[in-house]
């Protein structure tokens, strides 16, 4: 049955109810095996009709149009799909495919460079994700490679990078000012590849939540042959961490690829299973910090994609004080919408959140944050003028500003988030 706007209004068991037709089919193919029911509850939207330019959209934002493709191109469900649209969706189902191979056949050369010279790798993210996750290459889509390195070996790194063809878009000082205070170095860019290479030396700044010593994550990382070539691997527990804390820190910006990434936490949930040490999860997660957090995306993945969390781990997880009805709220605003907030996002999570320092920090994305991203990516030999932040702001602002009530709600969202940060 249809509510008013296009909102589903059936009831699925574990999924949060009152969706948008378009983030309901999205959630339910959120993931590798599309179950009989789900696949029901998909024709039935289906049926009732949907906007196809805002799905695919969606799609795109959230990291999911391959997986939507590989659903929807089924023998159940491609009769319901106009062809046209069908066209569209196997076109990027093979774009990501020749995506993945390109990027997986730079991982090899990378990877070998790295065994030749005896540095120890770990293999970050959609990399990793590919080998041991995900069947198909063409499903978990890559923008870049991410690699971890120990700080030590960083200058080595960077020169096999450069002997490899790749190279900085920043200049020499803003080179050295991302290698201070990132936990990378300047994006290396391989232009005839169209590839950009992270060199990780940790997976948080020092300045950022949930910073803390990964010695641990390096001693328990497993040896792994991906596509012929010797890496590191992390242990699936520090797997699920990783995986997390990117998506708690990226929610301080913007939704996009929340569905995605909340689908790869989903699937290493799955794929391991009974064999996840629970009590390391929780041992290392306390102390570092991250638990309150962490319970939080249990909770998203389970309320959201019903992922197999156990009820039992939930339950021990769970800080004091935890508002399901506020995780909900942040669930639909900063996981499914796609409009933008007013991204301050720059508080320091050991500080106590007030409007002055929020007031602080929106100021602070004038300079901090256009710097952060140039320090990045480069921008030649000049940074963005104030005007050119202005501009990166002002529109944020304007439609924050005419809706009072949307504003107070998003900083009232803000304010939680801060306080996910933050160690019991």
């Amino acid at each position: 049955m249809s509510g008013k706007n296009g909102t589903a209004e059936r009831l699925h068991e574990g999924t949060m109810t009152n969706l948008s037709r378009e983030d309901e089919l999205l959630v339910h193919c959120a993931r590798l095996d599309l179950s009989r029911k789900r696949c029901e509850a998909v024709k039935d939207i289906l049926v009732e009709g949907i906007d196809w330019d805002l799905l695919i959209k969606k799609a795109a934002w959230h990291r999911l149009s391959p997986l939507l493709a590989h659903h929807l191109m089924s023998p159940d469900l491609s009769a319901l799909i106009p062809m046209a649209i069908l066209k569209k969706i196997r076109g990027t189902y093979y774009q990501s495919l020749a995506r993945s191979i390109i990027l997986q056949n730079e991982l090899y050369r990378l990877l070998s460079a790295f065994n030749n010279q005896e540095i120890p790798v770990i293999v970050l993210k959609g990399a990793a994700l590919l080998e041991s996750i995900y069947r198909d290459i063409s499903l978990r889509p890559m923008g870049d490679l991410d690699i971890l390195v120990r700080p030590e070996r960083l200058d080595q790194a960077e020169a096999i990078a450069f002997k490899l063809g790749y190279g900085f878009r920043a200049n020499r000082e803003l080179q050295e000012q991302t290698r201070q205070s990132c936990h990378h170095l300047a994006n290396l860019w391989h232009h005839e590849k169209n590839i950009m290479l992270e060199i990780h030396h940790h997976i948080v700044s020092h300045d950022e939540p949930y910073y803390f010593n990964l010695e641990d994550f390096w001693a328990r990382a497993r040896s792994d042959t991906i596509l012929g070539a010797h890496a590191l691997t992390l242990a699936p527990e520090d797997l699920l961490i990783h995986l997390s804390i990117k998506f708690l820190l990226d929610r301080r910006y913007q939704s996009n690829a929340a569905l995605g990434q909340l689908c790869d936490i989903s699937e290493v949930i799955k794929h391991y299973d009974d064999s996840l040490d629970w009590d390391l999860i929780e041992k290392t997660s306390r102390e570092n910090g991250v638990l309150k957090g962490l319970h939080f995306v249990l909770h998203a993945c389970e309320h959201l994609l019903s992922t197999p969390v156990p009820t039992v781990i939930l339950s021990k997880f769970q800080p004091q004080g935890f508002n399901p009805t506020s995780a909900e709220q942040f669930i639909r605003r900063r996981v499914l919408d796609t409009r933008p907030w007013l991204a301050h996002g720059l508080l320091d999570s050991r500080q106590t959140f007030s409007r002055r320092r929020m007031a602080r920090a929106i100021a602070g994305r004038f300079s901090h944050f256009s710097r952060q991203i140039i320090g990045k990516n480069g921008n030649g030999n000049k940074g963005l003028s104030g005007w050119g932040r202005i501009g990166d702001i002002l529109p944020r602002l304007g439609r924050v500003l005419i809706r009072p009530a949307e504003l107070k709600e998003d900083l009232r969202l803000d304010h939680w988030l801060h306080d996910l940060y933050k160690s019991d």
